[in-house]
């Protein structure tokens, strides 16, 4: 066997098989170009595939959005966090409670507000004794006197808040504007808000902010 012959055996030994893959990289679209061939007929197909992405970032090297949070112009805004019970007891008075928070902080309630405004609350209304049998829920995020009647605790963080002062109920919000003989639209213009926000606070619909209620103070000092 001449060298010829060796040269003609090693690249024979060495050919691609008859189904072959060639394939070769499209650049930043992601894209392959796969060619099989089988005996006489050859065919060429092409396969989309995702860009590559490493934990954490996307293809262009940004970071992604991390749960636990909102992305907002960049910058990740912390959920907000809901007030939590740590114990509740019936107190002195009919019908008020005795919160402790999970802040560590506590005080009286007077729920006869809404347990006189709504049905649900009608056994509570006709007997002390199940109102005395006020307990926990599960995590801290309600009261409850039966598997019916229950109450959230963020009504009960709102009361709390409206009734030490640290803001209005939606009474005393609606009887500061009338006092001032303020139209909807005037007290929006004077608090700086909507007067769909108005609206909202005087029926109860959105809870009245600390900072609200000292602006209307403040509009009434001399």
């Amino acid at each position: 066997m001449d060298v010829r012959d060796v040269v003609t055996t090693v690249f024979q030994d060495h050919r691609p098989s008859p189904i072959g893959v060639a394939a070769r990289s499209a650049g930043e679209e992601g894209m392959v170009r796969v060619g099989v061939k089988s005996g006489k007929v050859g065919a060429d197909r092409r396969i989309d595939t995702p860009p590559q992405k490493s934990d954490g970032f996307d293809r262009l090297g940004n970071p992604r959005p991390q749960m636990g949070g909102t992305e907002r112009a960049g910058i990740a805004m912390p959920r907000k966090r809901l007030p939590r019970l740590a114990a509740v007891t019936a107190g002195n008075r009919p019908l008020t409670l005795l919160l402790r928070w999970q802040d560590g902080s506590e005080g009286v309630v007077d729920v006869s507000g809404i347990i006189g405004a709504f049905r649900v609350y009608a056994p509570l209304r006709d007997s002390s004794e199940l109102f005395r049998q006020v307990r926990l829920g599960e995590h801290g995020t309600d009261i409850a006197w039966s598997d019916e009647i229950d109450m959230a605790a963020d009504t009960l963080w709102r009361l709390a808040q409206e009734q030490s002062g640290a803001t209005m109920t939606p009474d005393a919000f609606r009887h500061w504007r009338e006092g001032r003989a303020y139209t909807l639209d005037q007290a929006a213009r004077a608090l700086g808000l909507s007067r769909r926000m108005i609206a909202y606070y005087e029926q109860g619909n959105r809870p009245i902010p600390r900072v609200v209620a000292l602006a209307t103070r403040g509009l009434d000092a001399p």
